[in-house]
């Protein structure tokens, strides 16, 4: 389930914000979009009810996943 700010990641059970990428604790939502990203009270309402049709986890519980993106290289000459 995603919305413009918000996407359900059901694999973990988890709500990644798509603003910063950040995985969001299922107690921390209003105040990661109200303090992090100042979002209108309708926005951040409408998070919020599509969260709570998920049973969504902590994402501190998560075990750590390996990284499959490789190898970057960002420096140039």
């Amino acid at each position: 389930m995603m919305s413009t700010h918000a996407f359900i990641n059901q694999d973990h059970h988890v709500l990644n914000c798509l603003i910063c990428h950040y995985a969001v604790r299922p107690d921390g939502i209003e105040r990661h979009y109200n303090r992090e990203h100042k979002l209108k009270n309708d926005e951040v309402g409408a998070i919020t009810k599509m969260a709570s049709g998920y049973s969504l986890l902590d994402p501190i519980e998560l075990p750590p996943q390996e990284d499959t993106r490789g190898a970057r290289f960002y420096l140039e000459k």
